[in-house]
């Protein structure tokens, strides 16, 4: 009676979970961990279900047909494979580890098909032992299925640690919380086999995945930073005597630039998801310590002198300033960082010949390299109050000229390898803002 009531209320907290997963997503194309937090929850509802009825058959072998019994454990070790296995993609989704090869896809699935057929091949062989507290299963089916767990549990731990370094703070708490809870329910169940503890562990599992990475609250919060953000450094274009649509276009030249170095594996052990999605967010801010350089220098209309050159190349470190004092203590130290890089030093150059601090080679930060290439493109495509726009095609090649000497040059080569997607990226800005314009007139 008390592990029927313990069921309700799990079942009552997924369908909770599952309820405002869905309204968090209900306008949205599902992508990448989501789809298996998910498959996650469904799995685990149907886990519940027939654990809840194996344990009823299991205990009633005398009124319970035999087919009846071996189907409901069946679909309950099953289903527990199901859910460990689905946590562990959800794990390899959010360290950006899923494999996207044939091979690496086999390698994957191999533990979870290997065991589908030993339970499907030895169902008829269960045992159903007696404990203290009830009834259990043994034979090669049951031992499968807490093997493939613990195989699993291995593999999470194993990829934790190879990504720590590189997994957010927020990050590497949760998924600490749901290897933990997996780990404590493989072992007891090893150790005592009839305690009634699969419900609550998997429960504090997915509620642990969900109050951590799937709270729509969670994602609202990201949302708000993602609008301070972008509202802060248009706050600092608005001052800029530029045709506007600078920041939109760097930010989505260097998310271009460095999902592609992503997908290539181009400094892949920094290249991650997390990664991406900072530089994203940090692009916007680049030029951020402009907010600090007199409208005199800033809105000047033509050519600035030497003195007004210096103080206007004082806005980087400016910048670097503003960042590290406005969003130390508001966000991720992973995105601050990496915020703070993109302004601080997106004028170095791979010589050592940029500015503030003269920084040369890989010494420079990823982010500001990137950033270099967005930034510089841009400035040279789009008229300013001192100069007309230069064709696409004469940016390019001034941009692969520079190639080693102003920029990096493994970024240069992806960059230009791209070329088609950035003349499409800065089209459809440039309709947005004939569009606006219309509008307003």
């Amino acid at each position: 009676m008390v592990y029927c009531v313990l069921q309700i209320c799990c079942l009552l907290l997924f369908v909770y979970v599952y309820i405002n997963s869905r309204i968090q997503t209900k306008n949205m194309k599902l992508q990448g961990s989501s789809q298996f937090f998910i498959a996650i929850v469904i799995c685990a509802v149907v886990e519940f279900i027939f654990d809840g009825l194996s344990a009823y058959t299991v205990n009633n072998l005398d009124s319970v047909p035999k087919w009846l019994n071996q189907w409901a454990h069946f679909l309950f070790l099953t289903s527990i494979d199901a859910v460990v296995f689905l946590v562990f993609c959800y794990l390899l989704q959010m360290v950006d580890c899923f494999p996207k090869s044939m091979k690496g896809k086999v390698v994957l699935y191999s533990p979870l098909v290997v065991n589908f057929f030993l339970l499907l091949t030895n169902m008829e062989y269960l045992r159903y032992v007696p404990g203290e507290l009830s009834y259990h299963c043994e034979g090669t089916s049951a031992n499968a299925c807490y093997a493939m767990a613990t195989l699993y549990a291995i593999f999470s731990l194993v990829v934790f640690l190879r990504k720590l370094k590189f997994i957010e703070k927020q990050k590497q708490a949760s998924i600490a919380l749901y290897g933990i809870s997996l780990l404590i329910i493989v072992v007891v169940k090893f150790i005592y086999p009839d305690f009634l503890i699969t419900a609550s562990g998997v429960t504090v599992l997915v509620c642990g995945i969900f109050l951590t990475n799937e709270n729509p609250v969670i994602q609202d919060l990201y949302h708000y930073q993602d609008e301070m953000v972008m509202g802060f450094a248009t706050l600092v274009e608005n001052r800029d005597n530029n045709t506007g649509g600078h920041i939109k276009r760097t930010s989505l030249y260097a998310e271009r630039i460095a999902v592609e170095m992503q997908r290539r594996n181009v400094y892949g052990e920094v290249m991650t998801k997390d990664f991406v999605n900072n530089l994203r967010m940090a692009a916007p801010m680049h030029d951020i310590g402009k907010i600090a350089i007199p409208d005199a220098i800033l809105q000047k209309p033509g050519r600035l002198t030497q003195e007004e050159i210096d103080i206007m190349k004082t806005h980087a470190a400016k910048g670097g300033e503003i960042i590290r004092r406005t969003f130390a203590n508001v966000s991720s130290p992973e995105y601050t960082k990496v915020c703070y890089e993109v302004a601080m030093h997106h004028h170095e150059k791979w010589n050592g010949q940029g500015y503030p601090l003269g920084l040369h080679g890989e010494n420079i930060p990823l982010s500001a390299r990137i950033m270099a290439v967005a930034d510089v493109f841009d400035a040279l495509s789009e008229k300013r109050c001192y100069k007309e726009p230069l064709p696409l095609d004469a940016c390019f090649d001034i941009i692969k000229n520079k190639s080693g000497e102003d920029f990096d040059p493994q970024i240069v080569e992806l960059f230009l390898s791209i070329k088609d997607d950035i003349m499409d990226i800065h089209a459809n800005c440039m309709k947005s803002i004939e569009d606006k314009i219309k509008k307003i007139s």
